[in-house]
């Protein structure tokens, strides 16, 4: 390969695990405010629903599950997951130091590859959980609400 298109190759590598990363971050944001919304949820319609009616009917243990199972969901998200997103510098320091530039970008995008999909298949899990507790949500409001509404 041409110096040239190894470094296109290289930034291209560089720009996905990058991408990665900050999906990954968006994620975790995103269920760390879906949990402040269930939490919400739970204190203002729950509290409402349970003053109104204090018997604990299927409705308010629906409406309970469907939090406990968001809550599980979003621990899961935001568990400390190893990604791979750098590679040790004593590692290129041993392996690398004697190559050119241009085997190096090589070399750090075939990494990056590798580990963009691996770790693609941790992000795709945790995007399904992350449906799956906003569907709970969906279910906790609309049990919150038939609740008060009977």
């Amino acid at each position: 390969m041409s110096d040239a298109v190894e470094s296109i190759v290289y930034e291209e590598a560089l720009r996905g695990i990058t991408r990665q990363q900050d999906v990954i971050d968006g994620l975790r944001n995103r269920s760390g405010t879906l949990f402040a919304a269930a939490s919400l949820v739970t204190a203002f319609l729950g509290g409402q629903a349970l003053t109104r009616h204090p018997e604990l009917d299927a409705l308010v243990w629906l409406a309970i599950a469907a939090f406990v199972i968001l809550f599980g969901l979003v621990l899961a998200i935001l568990w400390p997951w190893k990604f791979r997103f750098t590679l040790s510098p004593q590692i290129l320091i041993e392996d690398h130091l004697d190559k050119s530039v241009p085997e190096l970008e090589k070399y750090l995008a075939e990494i990056w590859d590798k580990n963009f999909n691996l770790n693609g298949v941790t992000l795709a899990r945790l995007h399904l959980l992350f449906r799956i507790a906003s569907i709970a949500l969906t279910v906790e409001v609309m049990a919150w609400l038939l609740s008060l509404g009977r």
